[in-house]
């Protein structure tokens, strides 16, 4: 009970039949809170790049999309797909930087960060569309609101890739990682 008892508060285990030997045995790959250093590599920094890869491709599918709308709207319309896609993808990079600080931190921590952020980073969205709306009168509504879309898409995309990566793994026989933090 009590080396359960030191995994959750997160010090490094001993046994009291069998000493400090043990507690060195375990090495700091078998650390259990969050942020904490797993195997060489800590989960909020395999968190982080996840989450940056998500917000890069929010970024070029919106790039691209406002390439293929210029065809259609002209410039104007190109950035306004351009406007309304960042006034998405800008929130969720510091959405993303928050995440990563408060994964280091206790699950609490984390909970409450993920809490704060997601109202942040919805409220910075709003008050940016709000701000183009206001000051950049788009000239065609429909290509913001098609930036929006696209933003808000690419994160659905990213998993469904990754889902698909891993039924391709599970068919190839090779184990692939699936928990949250990994």
């Amino acid at each position: 009970m009590q080396l359960l008892r030191s995994f959750a508060d997160g010090r490094t285990p001993t046994h009291p039949r069998r000493g400090a030997n043990r507690a060195r045995q375990l090495g700091p790959s078998m650390r259990g809170r969050t942020g904490e250093r797993r195997g060489g590599v800590s989960r909020s920094s395999k968190g982080l790049g996840r989450m940056l890869k998500t917000v890069s491709l929010q970024i070029v599918l919106v790039i691209v999309v406002a390439a293929l709308g210029s065809l259609y709207w002209g410039t104007p319309g190109a950035r306004d797909i351009l406007l309304g896609g960042l006034a998405c993808a800008v929130p969720n990079v510091l959405f993303a930087r928050l995440l990563a600080r408060a994964g280091r931190q206790s699950s609490q921590a984390f909970v409450a960060a993920f809490l704060l952020g997601e109202f942040l980073k919805l409220a910075l969205t709003l008050f940016c569309l709000m701000a183009i709306v206001r000051w950049l009168t788009p000239a065609h509504w429909e290509a913001l609101l098609l930036g929006i879309i696209t933003a808000l898409h690419a994160p659905w995309l990213m998993a469904l890739s990754r889902r698909r990566e891993n039924r391709i793994h599970a068919e190839q026989g090779v184990q692939s990682d699936t928990r949250p933090g990994s």
